[in-house]
């Protein structure tokens, strides 16, 4: 249904096909938010949101809300038509809101495109709203922040630098700037502006702790992608276990990963600029089952460890079978392919040598179609009442060879 934008104004928000479309839309967003255990029915699929946000336009054909979803999950399937969606949503949103509500609405929906992977439309977006507002700081901020994550370092530079120009006491703004001279190994200007940050918000912890990183790399002459890719410090982590001091431990290892994990998500988000992928979907299942594998290891288990993982993978995929009530072909192809690919990352970024990937590889493919053959079979009985619980741990010894009965690995 074609949307007349051209004679839209603020007062389609409080007509009865808006209210209408609003209330459909939150009674879909407010069940599929709930966790599992409290939701009236199963999740929507991608799919299904996006026919029940082609419904909800049929009620309202100017309610934006629901093109900006649609418009995010059709990246994962058609590109040119997310555009389409998009730049609907987007002339909408502008024409019937205030600066204030469309500062907050784009908050929220380059977060989603963030969260999907597509840096690449935060920045068709972002200069977008610049060429609509060029007086106002924010979208030069966000278009720097997409392109620093998409490695173009010397444009994030340059917007952050004209989101500093426009708010030039903006606490965020000046250390998101400095982070940008830091990709660059411009140690002298981020450090300028690092402290600008902390002299415009004293109690901004981010520009403290990104100054103290800053004097590593400078020492070490390390670009942040660099720094970020440094292999954990095992003595350092020895010495937190030695002095009981957990917090410091759980606090140290957690931004080793997500360092890491960041630097990935910058490298695939660059190889698939513009194209249709699901890589959010693999980096959510890779995040799952590395979180599981720190549930079941009586071991401090840091995600770049993969000799941990080729030493137990079997008896890790035995368990996370037997716990996972849920795992089907899709999740267990995702677990597969994504260690792969992260493995493979930190082989080529020499986190980890390429033996060590080329091992785990052989290992992986040569158990794939065994675990998937155990899974099946599991899946068959795991829920089926005919079958007594005694026979099911019977089945259950059989295929996962008393790796199912011990909390942790051995």
């Amino acid at each position: 249904m074609k949307v007349d934008i051209k004679n839209l104004n603020s007062k389609i928000k409080q007509t009865k096909a808006w209210k209408n479309a609003e209330n459909e839309y939150s009674v879909i967003y407010a069940d599929n938010m709930l966790p599992p255990q409290l939701r009236l029915g199963r999740a929507l699929t991608n799919e299904e949101f996006i026919e029940a946000g082609q419904r909800i336009i049929g009620i309202c054909p100017s309610f934006y809300p629901a093109y900006f979803d649609m418009g995010v999950r059709l990246l994962s399937v058609n590109t040119d038509l997310a555009v389409e969606t998009l730049d609907t949503a987007f002339e909408i949103c502008v024409k019937i809101n205030s600066w204030d509500t469309i500062s907050k609405v784009y908050d929220i929906f380059f977060d989603n495109l963030e969260k999907v992977f597509h840096e690449d439309f935060v920045v068709r977006y972002a200069l977008k709203l610049i060429g609509k507002f060029p007086d106002k700081a924010k979208p030069y901020d966000f278009a720097a922040s997409a392109f620093n994550l998409l490695e173009e370092h010397d444009k994030a530079i340059e917007y952050g630098m004209q989101a500093v120009r426009l708010e030039p006491k903006n606490t965020y703004f000046l250390n998101n700037l400095g982070l940008y001279y830091l990709s660059e190994k411009n140690f002298e200007d981020a450090e300028k502006y690092l402290n600008l940050s902390m002299k415009a918000d004293s109690d901004h912890e981010h520009p403290k702790n990104n100054l103290a990183d800053c004097k590593v790399m400078k020492k070490n002459n390390l670009s942040l992608k660099e720094y970020y890719l440094r292999p954990a410090d095992h003595k350092r982590i020895e010495k937190y276990k030695d002095n009981e001091e957990w917090s410091e431990l759980d606090e140290y290892v957690e931004l080793m990963n997500q360092q890491k994990l960041l630097v990935f998500h910058m490298a695939l988000s660059g190889k698939y600029r513009f194209k249709a992928h699901n890589l959010h979907s693999l980096f959510k299942t890779l995040a799952q089952f590395f979180h599981f594998v720190e549930s079941v290891s009586n071991e401090t288990f840091v995600w770049e460890d993969i000799n941990y993982l080729c030493q137990y993978f079997k008896q890790i995929m035995h368990k996370f079978i037997f716990k996972h009530y849920d795992v089907n072909d899709e999740i267990m192809k995702e677990v597969f392919d994504s260690t792969l690919m992260y493995y493979n990352f930190l082989s080529d970024n020499k986190v980890i040598k390429q033996k060590q990937f080329a091992e785990f590889k052989k290992l992986s493919s040569s158990l794939k179609n065994e675990i998937f053959d155990k899974m099946h079979r599991y899946n068959k009985i795991r829920h089926d009442p005919a079958v007594s619980e005694k026979k099911k741990e019977k089945i259950r010894e059989e295929l996962f060879e008393g790796d199912h009965e011990w909390m942790f690995i051995d």
